[in-house]
């Protein structure tokens, strides 16, 4: 959906012709290659200078869409990051469940041995 949107808004728009920075932004794969290079924070400032003050106008909205193109990245990004270690610290809790029952029932079983030889023994 951004990469469309950066296609469309600022590679097809004539204001911002003479931004070198544009190319990144010719195509879907360019664009979201850069939409991605912008989620992890690598010279993404410079890039959105660059477009903001495009033909000694302001773009305000580009920083705008850059803005919320991170913050919703990093939301579900960090969500799905989340629900990962939270799913795999319920399968170590599974897994632990399992173990100590498998040893509660190795040690029941010793106990009723030990019962039933006392027994033996008794008579």
């Amino acid at each position: 959906m951004f990469g469309v949107a950066a296609v469309e808004l600022i590679a097809r728009d004539a204001k911002f012709a003479d931004v070198p920075e544009v190319e990144w932004f010719d195509n879907l794969g360019k664009s979201m290659f850069t939409l991605f290079q912008i989620s992890t924070f690598d010279d993404w400032a410079p890039l959105t200078k660059n477009l903001m003050n495009a033909s000694g106008g302001n773009h305000g909205w580009v920083a705008i869409l850059f803005v919320i193109f991170i913050f919703i990245v990093s939301f579900v990004l960090y969500s799905l990051i989340t629900a990962i270690i939270i799913q795999k610290a319920f399968e170590v809790v599974h897994k632990d469940d399992e173990a100590i029952g498998f040893v509660n029932a190795r040690n029941r079983q010793k106990e009723i041995k030990g019962i039933l030889s006392f027994k033996q023994n008794i008579k």
